[in-house]
């Protein structure tokens, strides 16, 4: 449950964080708590199906 309620938080928080497009994907994923922004970009992949790059 725990993870699944993390999940949806930073989905939804990288989501606003690209469309804003006033960060890098390594501030974006450090923000969110991730130790690389390769973690985060496999992520963000899982969650939408498409690259972070994608959506910059």
């Amino acid at each position: 449950m725990y993870r699944e309620i993390l999940d949806y938080v930073r989905r939804e928080t990288a989501l606003q964080y690209l469309q804003k497009g006033e960060m890098t994907l390594c501030d974006i994923a450090y923000l969110l708590g991730f130790s690389e922004q390769s973690a985060f970009n496999r992520a963000f992949k899982r969650w939408t199906g498409k690259s972070p790059k994608s959506f910059l």
